[in-house]
């Protein structure tokens, strides 16, 4: 299970506006742990106070292997467009920490599975931009 947060600057909390992220922070998610694996880079979606829909297809691409993003806030137009792409869009734990906010999530997306409110499906790869920085693992690959 992987899942993306804007990130901007060294804070470790979910703490962007999906517009104003120019890179994603990818964690795999257990029950117990949030590990971070890497992030990638995006194209900015906010120019001057609206949003560049001509780039939401990029930026969704780069997260594509995610089930979810957590970000502080985000507008009707990329919320949709990640609806769309089978990416949950996820600002109730804005200025929370990553860690604690991704697991609450995924507890969260757990109960609704077995609830058999949601079906856990296998994502797609991203699009993983040139010069992005990733895992070792990823790196070597």
């Amino acid at each position: 299970m992987r899942c993306g947060r804007g990130h901007r600057g060294l804070r470790q909390g979910v703490n962007q506006h999906f517009g104003h992220a120019t890179e994603f922070q990818i964690y795999e998610l257990s029950r117990d742990e949030a590990l971070f694996v890497g992030h990638r880079r995006v194209d900015l979606y906010c120019q001057g106070g609206y949003g560049e829909d001509e780039q939401l297809p990029s930026i969704v691409g780069a997260i594509n292997d995610c089930h979810a993003v957590l970000v502080a806030k985000i507008g009707a137009c990329p919320r949709d467009e990640l609806k769309a792409a089978g990416i949950e869009p996820v600002d109730e734990y804005a200025h929370e920490f990553i860690e604690k906010a991704a697991l609450s999530w995924f507890s969260d997306y757990r109960a609704r599975i077995a609830r058999g409110e949601q079906i856990h499906e296998a994502r797609g790869d991203a699009r993983i931009r040139q010069g992005a920085f990733t895992s070792g693992a990823e790196a070597a690959a």
